[in-house]
């Protein structure tokens, strides 16, 4: 409806193109103001590696070289539907890691460290989450951030039964953060 607040929490880029782009594009239609949250930038898919560069790689520069251009290929794609960059929030949290993160690094002063690209703390330099340590309460922080800063009516998340372990993690973090909410704004529909 026109006036309403969409928020489209995508696990990786691509994720909001694949499950909601015909939403995408009826909410614009319609009136309806949208911005995605991206939890990870898809740095961490060997295959996608292979596909784009055409060679296997094990170095580090190389997964956030893959990270950065999905980023820009979800800017892109989004553009196409007619959104700008500035409703586009990238986290830039670790791709497979963060049902690790969920499930073993609350409270700790180390940090998650991901196999691939040997990093403990957020990479991307235009990202939101810059910097921040691969723990659970940075990721809950930021999240909870963007829900509490975007007052959103509606959110889509991928289902929790989905047998990615960033897809059904991203729900997770999300159903704390809405718990953490509760008396600080009117619930939205999930």
């Amino acid at each position: 409806k026109k006036g309403e607040r969409i928020l489209i929490l995508a696990p990786h880029p691509d994720d909001e193109a694949i499950a909601c782009g015909g939403i995408i594009q009826k909410a614009l239609k319609a009136g309806t103001q949208v911005r995605i949250v991206y939890l990870t930038s898809g740095d961490h898919n060997e295959l996608a590696f292979i596909v784009y560069e055409k060679r296997i790689t094990f170095r580090q520069g190389e997964f956030i070289h893959m990270g950065k251009l999905r980023q820009k290929e979800s800017i892109k794609a989004m553009k196409f539907l007619g959104l700008s960059e500035k409703d586009l929030v990238f986290l830039g949290y670790p791709d497979y890691g963060t049902f690790e993160i969920f499930c073993k690094y609350w409270q700790t002063t180390k940090p998650f460290c991901d196999r691939l690209t040997r990093i403990s703390s957020v990479p991307y330099k235009d990202n939101f989450s810059y910097g921040a340590k691969y723990v659970g309460e940075n990721i809950l922080a930021d999240l909870t951030k963007q829900i509490l800063d975007y007052q959103p009516d509606k959110i889509f998340v991928s289902h929790p039964a989905d047998v990615n372990v960033d897809h059904k993690t991203l729900y997770l973090f999300l159903q704390v953060a809405l718990s953490d909410l509760e008396a600080r704004m009117v619930k939205p529909e999930v």
